[in-house]
């Protein structure tokens, strides 16, 4: 950070004035006396010798707009020869990257693969939308700049942000800058080319909706409202979290509406951690347009040289990728692709998860809350080859009524919803009372379905492919309930369900059988073999 900004920082939290919201104000309320005192035609003050008469300046014509100044002359004095001669957009951008705590920064590389992107389409866009612009501050200048032959739009709903980037931006006749939330109807014309990296992971009360959008979640009322705004030929640009492509209820509705109202162009995965700090959450970027597309391009985008290019993509027909229920595009890009499609394309009935179980997430348990007593706790530690290790469970001594909806019973079917590898394990039975932790997924089969075949049918490669399109986090797995619910397996009669589950067991056992006999010859061997080192 440049010291003249440094020092201004220092002084304001000397002062307890150590919101990043304040550093903002008072940098606005500078740039604004100054820019008054420019457009001052009688104005012949010398600042530095009238710190008087520069500080009336600000009472009169700047106070009324920010408030009081919290500060004396000499204070005003100091910050104002402090930031006066700063560009606007790179000291709001050193003064966000300061407090990390409130506004986090996009990686500038998605930026210059939009700018990338818009340059090359083939008709190229004439007005642009870059919403909620302070998430690019560091592209944004120069983006302006070398874009002056079309008109862009940048939006903000935060106050003093509009404030900033209408200064920094007054002389750019070809900038708009609007105080408008994209998570509420919006007063905006049409435009060629949007881009928007919504918030992920909000959710609106219904009643802020106006029943005038498919779900209350931020990332789907984003899209919703951006695509109101498109021209005939526009495309919008959509970063949006994975749950957006699978999500049930009001998503897929969404979906839908969105499968026939416009046409999906890409739907590709973000390399792992292409949002930190912002979020560690996976995304993709989506266009969507209303223009008929030849094709539609599903795949991972990687780092190369800095910029973000395609890696590995499949390419589908819009009937056939309007035939699916979903958008994961994990399941294009899976290395058993031929498998998943004989399943995709098997008469065997098939059902969702959450028409033939009862899902639920287990209690999240502080370390604080482990100690003796008579509640045992199943975590991700616990599960290991398919089995409970019952042996080592935490406790937590806590009534058993206040945790009888996290209980565990004879049948079930648990699985890990977080870590790093997918486990799973059927309850058979219960040595004292269990119930699961915030890491566990419980599926509670009703009559139809067997927790062991829904076991082998998960761990298989194709039920672990079908898993895995449903995963929200990155290298750090994140299974939501909800989601998995959605997931299809097979649904057999019941005798063709036992003699599987039947053999599976039986080649278990014998597979088990065997490393046992193994593990005692080579310990005996080894054994008799060490006696012999000293004879």
């Amino acid at each position: 950070m440049r010291q003249p900004l440094q020092r201004f920082l220092t002084t304001m939290n000397e002062r307890g004035l150590d919101r990043p919201e304040a550093h903002l104000m008072e940098a606005l309320r500078v740039w604004w006396t100054d820019r008054a005192l420019q457009e001052s035609p009688d104005s012949t003050m010398d600042t530095e010798e009238e710190p008087d008469r520069l500080f009336g300046v600000m009472k009169e014509q700047v106070e009324g707009k920010l408030g009081h100044f919290p500060g004396d002359r000499d204070l005003f004095f100091q910050w104002y020869h402090l930031l006066k001669d700063l560009d606007v957009i790179d000291s709001v951008t050193e003064l966000v990257r300061a407090d990390r705590s409130h506004t986090l920064l996009l990686p500038e590389m998605l930026f210059t693969t939009f700018a990338d992107r818009i340059r090359d389409e083939a008709i190229p866009p004439r007005t642009l939308l870059i919403t909620e612009a302070e998430k690019f501050l560091p592209r944004l200048k120069s983006f302006v700049e070398s874009n002056r032959d079309r008109l862009i739009t940048l939006t903000t709903e935060r106050w003093i942000m509009h404030k900033l980037l209408e200064l920094a931006f007054a002389g750019e006749a070809h900038v708009r800058i609007r105080f408008q939330s994209i998570y509420k109807p919006m007063d905006l014309p049409l435009y060629d080319g949007i881009f928007s990296v919504p918030d992920f992971g909000g959710r609106l009360d219904p009643a802020e909706c106006h029943d005038q959008f498919w779900t209350n979640e931020t990332e789907g009322i984003a899209a919703e409202n951006l695509l109101r705004h498109l021209t005939e030929q526009g495309i919008l640009h959509l970063i949006a979290p994975a749950k957006l492509t699978f999500g049930g209820a009001g998503l897929a509705s969404l979906r839908r509406v969105l499968s026939k109202a416009f046409q999906v162009g890409r739907i590709e995965a973000l390399p792992e951690g292409s949002l930190r700090p912002w979020t560690g959450i996976r995304a993709y970027w989506i266009t969507l347009s209303k223009q008929p597309v030849s094709q539609v391009i599903l795949g991972r985008l990687g780092w190369k040289d800095g910029n973000l290019s395609p890696e590995t993509e499949q390419r589908l027909t819009p009937t056939r990728f309007a035939d699916q229920k979903d958008w994961r595009v994990d399941l294009y890009l899976a290395d058993n692709q031929a498998e998943l499609a004989r399943y995709q394309a098997s008469d065997i009935r098939k059902t969702k998860l959450k028409e033939v179980a009862e899902i639920f997430r287990g209690k999240s348990i502080m370390k604080k809350d482990i100690r003796p007593g008579e509640i045992a706790v199943l975590n991700i530690s616990n599960l290991e080859e398919g089995e409970v290790l019952w042996d080592g469970l935490d406790t937590i001594a806590e009534e058993r009524r206040k945790v009888r909806r996290y209980e565990l019973e004879p049948g079930d079917l648990v699985m890990t919803c977080r870590g790093t590898v997918n486990k799973f394990a059927v309850i058979d039975q219960l040595p004292r009372t269990v119930i699961a932790s915030a890491n566990i997924i419980v599926l509670r089969f009703k009559e139809g379905i067997d927790s062991t075949w829904a076991k082998i049918f998960l761990e298989s490669p194709v039920g672990a492919a079908l898993v895995k399109s449903f995963q929200r986090g990155g290298t750090v797995m994140n299974i939501n309930p909800g989601d998995i619910g959605e997931l299809e397996i097979p649904w057999p009669d019941p005798q063709k369900q036992q003699r599987l589950i039947e053999e599976y067991r039986r080649e278990w056992e014998h597979l088990r059988e065997t490393i046992r006999q193994a593990e005692e010859r080579w310990k005996n061997k080894r054994t008799a073999i060490e006696q012999q080192l000293y004879q």
